[in-house]
């Protein structure tokens, strides 16, 4: 799952969202220093991380991915979640996308002094390109992918993602649906034992 995922997955709380977008972020010494309903947040994205990655539909699109992408095969799919969850969105979600990337934004504006500075302020970068709002389009997907290969160290393992991606569009979004109602109430539940 990538960042609008993880959002969603977050319900209304905004603590909860801003713990939930920052965890991959921060090392251990500094999600111990965030607030409670922060950490919570960050508990709950290690959850679904960890539920995605054991997840047999899951496990299926990286088998189709890697004998093109490799290594890179999971985070592929973790940001192409993203594209399948905003082009289907009507499925999962009765409140309107940018009414949920909108609550984000505001939550990070509200809870980000609790941030690293750098974290902050890539941020406040997501929310003046609006990245939420751009991952449900191949154009967007690309955009990702671009800035995502500069990190790399095989960045060659990137080469043709998007036609992948789109050949196999069906199956992915397959795995997806079957896969994303049972994470939203795992989420559920467990937000709800946060609740203090």
């Amino acid at each position: 799952m990538n960042h609008l995922a993880h959002v969603h997955l977050s319900g209304a709380d905004p603590e909860i969202i801003v713990g939930n977008l920052s965890a991959d972020y921060l090392r251990k010494r500094e999600c111990l220093e965030l607030p409670l309903k922060l950490q919570d947040g960050v508990a709950l994205h290690r959850h679904i991380d960890h539920s995605t990655d054991n997840h047999p539909d899951i496990r299926g699109a990286w088998a189709i991915l890697r004998p093109k992408h490799g290594k890179y095969a999971s985070v592929i799919f973790d940001i192409y979640c993203d594209y399948l969850l905003a082009t289907r969105w009507d499925k999962f979600e009765s409140e309107p996308l940018e009414f949920v990337a909108e609550r984000a934004y505001q939550a990070i504006h509200e809870h980000g002094e609790h941030l690293p500075e750098d974290l902050f302020n890539r941020f406040k970068r997501m929310i003046n390109s609006d990245w939420l709002k751009q991952y449900g389009s191949y154009e967007g997907q690309a955009y990702v992918f671009e800035r995502f290969g500069q990190r790399l160290s095989k960045p060659a393992l990137l080469s043709g993602v998007i036609d992948t991606l789109r050949s196999n569009e069906d199956v992915f979004a397959k795995a997806f649906s079957s896969f994303y109602p049972w994470m939203q109430t795992s989420c559920l539940e467990m937000i709800e034992t946060m609740r203090r």
